[in-house]
C-alpha cells in the first residue's frame, strides 16, 4: 500500500488519537479535512489527557475555524504547518475565539506557510513566550492592539513574510512587549516597495531586554540611528547579513566607512 494513500494516513491519525491519553508529550495529527471533526470528537472525550504539543501539517481546509474548537486543556505548543485555504475569506477574530477558549496558558505558537493571518490571531493568549510567524503568503495591515493582550512574548520571529508594511513589527515592540529578549527579522520583503527599518523601529529597539537582533536578508535598513549606543549597548548578538543598508542623504565617505567597521565589529563578536 502506498504511504501517500488517504487510508494509511487516517490509519495514523486514528493511532495518535486513540493514544492521547498515554502520550506524555507531543501528538503529532497527520490529517485530511474529512477527518478534522473526528479530531474535535476525541478531544472533548479526553479532558484529562497529558498531551502538551498539537502539530498539523499540511492540511487543505476550508478555512483555519475548520480546526478543533476545543483543544486538551494541558496543550502549551500548537503548530499550524502548510495549511491553506480554499475560500477567500476568513476571521481572525472567529478563530482564536473559539480555538484558544481552553488553552489560555499556551506558551509556544508557531504559523509556519499558513495562507493568510489577520488581526484577532493572538486573543486570549496571555501566557504566550514564543512566537514565529514564517513563510506566510500574506500578512494584513494588523492592529496594534495585536500584541497587547500577550506581553509576556520574549522569543518574535518574524521570518520569510511578504508584508505591507512594518507597522505590525513596530506595535511588537513599542507595544507592550517589555519581555522580549530575542527578536528575528529575515528576508522580509516589502509588497509594493522595499521594507525599511526606520527611526520608529530604531526608537522601538531602546530596550533593557533586547539581547538579540537578527534583521538579515532585509530588502533594505535605514541605519541612521542604529549604531547607537542606546541599542547596542544591550545586544549581545547582531546580525546583518545579506542586507542592503541605507544611509541619509550627505553621509561622507568617511562616516560610511566608520559603520561598515562598526557593523563588521559587532557581527564578529557573535
Amino acid at each position: 500500500m502506498a504511504f501517500g494513500s488517504k487510508r494509511v494516513y487516517t490509519s495514523l491519525v486514528c493511532y495518535s488519537i486513540q493514544s492521547f491519553e498515554r502520550l506524555l508529550s507531543t501528538c503529532i495529527l497527520l490529517m485530511y479535512q474529512s477527518i478534522l471533526v473526528m479530531a474535535l470528537h476525541i478531544s472533548e472525550a479526553s479532558p484529562n489527557c497529558t498531551v502538551t504539543g498539537i502539530h498539523y501539517f499540511c492540511n487543505n481546509i476550508a478555512t483555519l475555524t475548520d480546526l478543533p474548537l476545543v483543544l486538551p486543556i494541558n496543550v502549551r505548543k500548537v503548530t499550524l504547518m502548510g495549511i491553506y485555504e480554499r475560500k477567500p475569506s476568513f476571521s481572525g477574530e472567529r478563530f482564536t475565539h473559539h480555538t484558544w477558549a481552553k488553552v489560555s496558558e499556551l506558551s509556544i505558537l508557531e504559523f509556519t506557510n499558513v495562507d493568510r493571518i489577520e488581526s484577532g490571531f493572538l486573543n486570549g493568549l496571555n501566557e504566550l513566550q514564543f512566537l514565529s510567524v514564517s513563510s506566510c503568503t500574506h500578512l494584513g495591515e494588523i492592529d496594534p492592539d495585536t500584541f497587547y493582550s500577550t506581553p509576556n512574548i520574549e522569543e518574535l520571529h518574524f521570518n520569510w513574510n511578504r508584508v505591507l508594511d512594518l507597522s505590525m513589527v513596530e506595535a511588537a515592540l513599542i507595544g507592550k512587549l517589555s519581555n522580549l529578549r530575542y527578536l528575528y527579522l529575515i528576508a522580509i520583503q516589502g509588497v509594493k516597495q522595499h521594507v525599511v527599518l526606520g527611526e520608529k523601529f530604531v526608537k522601538a529597539l531602546h530596550r533593557k531586554n533586547l539581547t538579540y537582533l537578527d534583521i538579515s536578508r532585509v530588502n533594505a535598513i535605514y541605519m541612521e540611528h542604529i549604531l547607537v549606543p542606546e541599542v547596542l549597548a544591550n545586544i549581545v548578538n547582531l546580525n546583518l547579513s545579506y542586507s542592503s543598508i541605507m544611509f541619509p542623504h550627505g553621509i561622507t565617505d568617511k562616516a560610511i566607512s566608520l559603520i561598515k567597521i562598526t557593523c563588521t565589529f559587532w557581527i564578529l563578536l557573535v
